[in-house]
């Protein structure tokens, strides 16, 4: 199990051996059959590849929300296996920030919270562009 683990994590990130995001989610897949969690790196591989099927089922697993709380806005956001749903997106971003520092999603807040008109927080606007100046956050 961890040996598929490690082999999987040179092909994702192309260390030793070109890059081979195939190979990386077959030795992913097969590290978790023994056992070995691998959930955060298949949900990027089957939200890269726009296997959202996949993605929602593996998701579900997760019962920390450690690593999916991203796949739920991103999901939400755009209609992907879930209706649709800005508001339940907007809460997904704001707690997946708790987990990472996701550019996309900070660009997200500050669009929903400053220039939507259904969303438009200033009180929220503020507290997210405080935390990217703070935190010496650069958006591209």
């Amino acid at each position: 199990g961890q040996a598929c683990k490690n082999l999987a994590g040179l092909y994702y990130d192309g260390v030793e051996v070109e890059q081979d995001l195939e190979a990386a989610q077959d030795y992913y897949q097969r590290a978790e059959k023994q056992l070995y969690f691998c959930g955060e790196q298949l949900a990027d591989l089957y939200y890269r590849k726009a296997a959202y099927d996949q993605l929602a089922k593996l998701i579900k697993r997760d019962k920390t929300d450690a690593y999916t709380a991203i796949y739920y806005g991103l999901m939400y956001e755009a209609g992907h296996q879930f209706k649709q749903n800005i508001k339940k997106a907007i809460q997904y971003f704001e707690k997946a920030l708790d987990y990472a520092d996701y550019h996309y999603i900070l660009k997200q807040l500050l669009f929903y919270y400053g220039e939507s008109e259904q969303f438009k927080n200033p009180a929220k606007y503020k507290h997210w562009k405080n935390y990217i100046d703070s935190n010496q956050i650069q958006l591209s």
